[in-house]
């Protein structure tokens, strides 16, 4: 994820697009993202007679020699001179603004949130092996046992159970797999499908799984 949002940085950078983030820390970004940001803005307090939220802008130079980074206040053109803008104060938001922000904001937020989910809840499917894969593929096509799928793979018997076990240990339900028309987690494969416990401990000994 870091590494696709540097390269969103370094592209917007030279496109000359202007990205807006906002955080409650700055270091919650990562080295390599804090060198390419340009400026930064810190929340300094609340003036509540004049009711605006007052900031602190900062132009950032990164050092190249050690990458540290250099704050400095902007500088405008005023009666012939220049001087630093060391605090900018903003009013609140009219509600012509604030309403359609709010719910696009919510929006965002759900399907963000419902797109985690949905992520978190395949996650492990993500894990499978080729050989898992395979396996995952020919039981969706209602091949179950075992030994049928070792045939169909040209591969050891003791191999596909092995390989089957480490799915359940990953979250998958085999047994309710052909019901289900998918893996569901945290249920016991059939015995049918595992090799048995004394015969298992010999042959994990000389069968290396596909990880």
């Amino acid at each position: 994820m870091a590494k696709i949002f540097n390269y969103v940085m370094q592209s917007f950078r030279s496109m000359n697009l202007i990205l807006l983030m906002n955080l409650p820390y700055f270091t919650m970004l990562n080295k390599n993202t804090r060198m390419l940001a340009t400026f930064r803005m810190d929340s300094v307090r609340i003036d509540k007679q004049l009711k605006q939220s007052i900031w602190k802008p900062y132009y950032l130079h990164s050092m190249q020699q050690d990458g540290a980074i250099w704050t400095i206040f902007p500088k405008v053109l005023s009666n012939g001179f220049y001087e630093s803008v060391e605090e900018v104060g903003y009013y609140l938001p009219s509600d012509e603004l604030k309403v359609p922000y709010e719910k696009k904001k919510a929006e965002f937020l759900k399907g963000l949130i419902g797109g985690s989910l949905i992520s978190m809840e395949h996650k492990d499917k993500k894990r499978l092996t080729a050989l898992q894969m395979q396996i995952y593929n020919l039981m969706k096509e209602g091949i179950v046992n075992s030994g049928e799928i070792a045939r169909k793979l040209g591969v050891n018997q003791s191999r596909i159970s092995h390989n089957l076990n480490y799915m359940t240990s990953k979250g998958y339900d085999i047994q309710g797999f052909v019901a289900s028309g998918g893996f569901e987690a945290n249920s016991p494969p059939p015995k049918s499908i595992l090799v048995g416990e004394a015969e298992k401990s010999e042959k994990l000994k000389e069968l290396e799984v596909e990880k």
